[in-house]
């Protein structure tokens, strides 16, 4: 298919930019970038905008910055650009190790860092990294700019807390403590392909013993988020290879794990606390099967879900405190009610 008509408009600076998306966003006019989301959509006619604002001829986008405290990435700053550290800091080498996972070679020459965190899609890599990092994310329009915490920025699926006539001109992340360490991984059927979930944790080492811990987590709900850490909380995760609950110490540095009920090829996915319990999924031993975990009585409790298939995809807490699990094989939602 081939989109719907619309026309382009080719702004040289910011300021013009700004003007034409006061003038046709409310008629549901879109910003163009880098496209790699946008176009494939417009193709489907999956969206139909009127009218697109093309950014890319705009002076002082594609620029990547640092005052020696924060990396400013500007709004037209391809994927490509962390193939290798923008900048001398443990930030840089995050940047570049996470780069390589998205997507493939051709899409990282187009896309764009802020692209990716407007549309907001919970499995993208940068999203997260904004998210575990803290960044600050500048929103421009003709009014004037809006400083907005990640935190705060990323509202659901494919929503944030951008104004229809706000342009994201610029994402801010704090350069890492010297010292600092990290890891990022995540889960996809094929090389390539959206993660079904990722996490991302900094880290540094003091005695032994992990301090300043960051650690987040994406694909996994409507939207990336860092886990809040205080001096006596601890990381619970399931180990999707080897059929395990664990549950790390990050004061001690102590791991203590248990196995999922249905044993080494349970393949537990996904996991949320709420209600004073852990739920996770087993999605091979048993498929569409729901677990309870209690931490206080180290006792499992699980539940076969109707529907058949394999629970792939999301696990989440809706408003009322209960687990929500998404079935993407048969196009089915859960809710399970925890009196």
């Amino acid at each position: 298919m081939k989109p719907a008509p619309f026309i382009r408009h080719a702004p040289k600076t910011l300021d013009e930019a700004l003007r034409l998306l006061a003038i046709y966003a409310p008629q549901d006019g879109r910003v163009l970038a880098g496209g790699q989301s946008l176009v494939p959509i417009m193709a489907f006619r999956l969206a139909k905008p009127a009218h697109l604002v093309d950014i890319n001829d705009v002076a002082g986008l594609s620029e990547v910055m640092t005052d020696g405290k924060v990396l400013s990435i500007g709004a037209c700053v391809r994927h490509a650009a962390f193939h290798k550290p923008v900048v001398d800091n443990p930030l840089g080498k995050l940047l570049s190790e996470v780069a390589r996972h998205i997507a493939h070679y051709p899409i990282r020459m187009r896309g764009t860092f802020c692209g990716s965190l407007a549309h907001a899609d919970p499995a993208s890599e940068w999203c997260l990294v904004a998210a575990t990092l803290e960044a600050t994310l500048v929103a421009r329009n003709t009014h004037g700019e809006r400083l907005i915490a990640a935190a705060d920025f990323f509202e659901g699926i494919m929503a944030t807390a951008l104004k229809e006539d706000e342009l994201l001109v610029e994402a801010r992340l704090p350069l890492l403590a010297r010292d600092a360490k990290f890891g990022f991984n995540e889960f996809n059927r094929r090389a390539g392909d959206f993660a079904m979930a990722a996490a991302l944790a900094t880290y540094r080492l003091q005695g032994g013993k992990i301090v300043e811990a960051r650690v987040g987590i994406g694909g996994a709900e409507a939207r990336p988020r860092r886990i809040a850490l205080g001096p006596d909380d601890v990381i619970w995760y399931t180990d999707f290879a080897r059929g395990y609950l664990g549950r790390l110490d990050p004061a001690t540095g102590k791991v203590t794990e248990w196995p999922s009920p249905s044993g080494p090829k349970s393949q537990p996915y996904g996991i949320v606390f709420t209600k004073g319990a852990l739920w996770y999924n087993e999605s091979a031993a048993k498929p569409n099967t729901i677990v309870r975990f209690d931490p206080k009585t180290e006792k499992f409790q699980s539940w076969a879900i109707p529907g058949g298939g394999d629970i792939v995809r999301n696990m989440a807490v809706n408003r009322d405190g209960n687990p929500v699990m998404a079935n993407s094989l048969v196009n089915a939602v859960g809710v399970v009610t925890v009196k």
